[in-house]
């Protein structure tokens, strides 16, 4: 059963999510990732691992992902107000994604977030990271 649900959009509103955690929100400490994309949108990441996220679109023509070469995952946009909505990727039949948490409307009731060093790891303990920690149940409604 999820503790508690938070809701939020892109600047725009075309791009809506909801989600759902297992904890509080004071008990989710939200990651800056300080690669130079994530450093540069300012993100402040957010999952749960035994939560769920709904990402719901008017129309998914708006949800546009930039993955670069060589990377295994995609960051999520609204192609019409450019907000980052967050990052994802798929492994042995799963999906993952973690979400910008500067999306919530009730961002304030979260901790402040904790510098995190990715690229500082060889590329099988980030994925088994993003395994261990990401949304795994997300919806696309």
């Amino acid at each position: 059963m999820m503790s508690k649900t938070y809701s939020g959009n892109c600047h725009c509103g075309a791009v809506r999510l909801t989600l759902h955690f297992d904890k509080n929100a004071a008990d989710i400490t939200p990651k800056a990732c300080d690669c130079d994309f994530c450093y540069k949108h300012g993100a402040q990441y957010v999952s749960d691992p035994k939560g769920r996220v709904e990402v719901q679109c008017a129309d998914y023509e708006l949800l546009t992902s930039y993955g670069s070469p060589g990377k295994l995952t995609r960051y999520l946009f609204c192609n019409r107000c450019g907000n980052l909505i967050g990052s994802e990727f798929s492994a042995d039949g799963y999906h993952f994604m973690v979400v910008n948490g500067r999306m919530l409307s009730e961002f304030d009731h979260f901790p402040e977030a904790v510098m995190v060093h990715p690229d500082t790891r060889a590329l099988s303990e980030q994925i088994a990271n993003w395994q261990q920690h990401w949304f795994q149940d997300v919806k696309y409604l």
